[in-house]
């Protein structure tokens, strides 16, 4: 449609234009603090970071963009408001993980709004600081003006389409990907218009009986009584992990993760042993080449997916037939080292690593006791041919959690241990470099993109730590009814469960009021079990069933880092 690609084509102009000053505020100071100086890189980020979240949402679906332009506005028109009125009130430091928490574009919004604030009046901006803001505003309401009149969607006629011509989707049991809730949402509703009583969405905010519903119908070890009534599953990446949904095998990726391992993630709910099916069917939706040009996540999916087929020799393609896969020529690899090599597990490639310190302990013990006394932030540079860009590696610490991420200049993307090996092991001749400046700006993004992990571990533990008296209320309900004789021993379990995370001050007090009102009236006690499940959210029962939380408390820490220098030979 040619309507559709003018608009298109314009959004993605206007995104490039946007000065995102909204979200950058301490870059226009006249006299930049030296207390903060330290944060102009990250400041400077945030045009890139919110410039990525509007790809992103346009390439996920015409009305999670929609959405997001107008979420953008108001907060513009908030922030103008109160610059005009000459008392500025921004954050004293920006944490990008707070922007980019989940891929939850409403709860962006809400925290950009509620970040601990500081004072600045606004004599001591540029004068072109207001006009920046009114620009953007512009640019957004004509945005907005424009996709009002965008009444077709493309997408979703090509989906509609593909299931009705191609055989692997008649009557399969679809589960369909997506980072946005309200693309979720979206496609649900249409689903439905199309099948009705076939579709059933999810995300964060669903409630642990529809988790129920889904493992009746998808999960073919479901101990009680199994379902096959839904054929769309529509899902955010919060069921990419931890659930069994190989009664299906068919996955629709309907917009690519910003996290290139939740691929392989998705398509391990379905590729599991057991199966019943010899073949597994994944269609993507891959970005169009203008949102691919300001935001290449099908390059980096498949470089990162290249990747694992290289470290763990994995026979299985996920995306499409441009990938390498290591194990492919059997006859020719079977005899070498190689081949051997990339058919050991991750346990026995780490232990390689290992090996090599314990070998340095035992034989070499002033080198052992050097890298031993290697300082926190230790940083190195070298040349590296194998790569299409200059790149940096940061491992950082926070308690706990340790992660590998890597960094171009433009993104910045968690890594395995193995991956991470593969950049940092070198030879004795290999070429030492200065550290240029981008080295620094590396840095940031790694260090911002550890901090969204943070915000993802640390989602449950912020949003509540404190009892009131309606938590001790829903307690006293809970054990009223686990005097109840009619439970099963798993329910049993649910209702300590339940007691637990509301003795623990875990649950937000709008769902606690919302139980005791639907409870209020409620006799049979199994009854009342049901309806707190059914307004439960899932998620705040996640991690008591899982493994033990990671310790996350203390300081981030920077441990080591590596400037990966491009070179036409190493």
């Amino acid at each position: 449609n040619e309507k559709v690609e003018a608009v298109f084509n314009y959004t993605i102009k206007s995104i490039k234009n946007l000065s995102y000053a909204r979200y950058k505020p301490l870059t226009y100071l006249n006299n930049i603090p030296k207390e903060i100086a330290s944060l102009m890189v990250s400041q400077r980020n945030m045009s890139g970071f919110m410039k990525s979240i509007l790809v992103k949402r346009l390439e996920s679906s015409f009305e999670a963009f929609k959405k997001t332009v107008s979420r953008f506005i108001k907060s513009y028109k908030k922030f103008i408001s109160m610059c005009e009125n000459g008392d500025v009130y921004i954050s004293k430091k920006v944490d990008v993980y707070d922007l980019l928490d989940s891929g939850d574009d409403e709860k962006l919004m809400e925290l950009v709004e509620e970040e601990v604030i500081q004072y600045y009046p606004i004599e001591v901006f540029r004068k072109d600081f207001i006009p920046s803001l009114k620009h953007d505003l512009k640019i957004l309401k004509e945005l907005q003006d424009k996709w009002e009149e965008i009444l077709i969607d493309p997408k979703k006629e090509q989906f509609l389409l593909e299931l009705k011509k191609r055989e692997e989707l008649k009557g399969s049991k679809i589960i369909i990907f997506t980072e946005s809730r309200e693309t979720a949402e979206y496609v649900a509703t249409y689903l439905e218009l199309h099948y009705p009583e076939q579709v059933l969405v999810y995300s964060g905010q669903s409630s642990r009986s529809v988790r129920q519903e889904i493992e009746a119908n998808y999960n073919p070890n479901y101990v009680y009584e199994k379902k096959d009534d839904i054929r769309f599953l529509v899902t955010t990446d919060i069921l990419a992990e931890g659930i069994n949904l190989h009664r299906s095998n068919v996955i629709v990726n309907y917009d690519l993760p910003w996290n290139p391992t939740k691929v392989m993630q998705r398509v391990g709910r379905i590729n599991r042993v057991g199966t019943e099916y010899d073949k597994i069917y994944v269609f993507n939706f891959f970005p169009t080449a203008q949102a691919n040009a300001q935001l290449p996540l099908e390059e980096n999916i498949m470089l990162k997916i290249q990747a694992f087929h290289d470290t763990l020799g994995e026979d299985f393609k996920y995306l499409s037939e441009d990938e390498e896969i290591s194990s492919h020529n059997l006859y020719h690899k079977l005899n070498s080292k190689e081949s051997l090599e990339a058919e050991e597990n991750e346990e026995l490639s780490e232990l390689k690593y290992l090996n090599i310190i314990r070998t340095i302990r035992d034989d070499n013990e002033e080198l052992y006791q050097r890298i031993k006394k290697l300082p926190q932030k230790s940083k190195s540079g070298i040349a590296y041919s194998e790569i299409q860009k200059d790149k940096t590696i940061t491992f950082l610490r926070k308690g706990g959690l340790k992660k590998f991420f890597i960094a171009d200049g433009e993104d910045a993307v968690e890594i395995s241990f193995l991956q991470a090996m593969k950049y940092l092991e070198v030879l004795p001749n290999d070429k030492k470099i200065k550290l240029p400046k981008a080295y620094f700006e590396h840095l940031e993004l790694n260090k911002a993109a550890f901090k969204l992990v943070l915000a993802e571990e640390d989602e449950l533990i912020t949003e509540n730590v404190t009892q009131t008296g309606n938590d001790a209320k829903v307690v006293k309900l809970l054990k009223a009814i686990s005097r109840c004789k009619a439970f099963t021993d798993e329910q049993e379990e649910l209702i300590n469960k339940l007691r637990k995370v509301w003795e623990d001050g875990n649950i937000p007090p709008s769902i606690t009021k919302e139980v005791l009102k639907q409870t209020q009236n409620i006799k049979d006690p199994v009854k009342m079990f049901y309806e707190i499940i059914d307004i439960l959210p899932e998620k705040y029962l996640e991690e008591r069933k899982g493994k033990k939380k990671t310790n996350i408390s203390g300081q981030i820490k920077v441990i080591l880092s590596s400037y990966l220098k491009k070179e036409d030979a190493r």
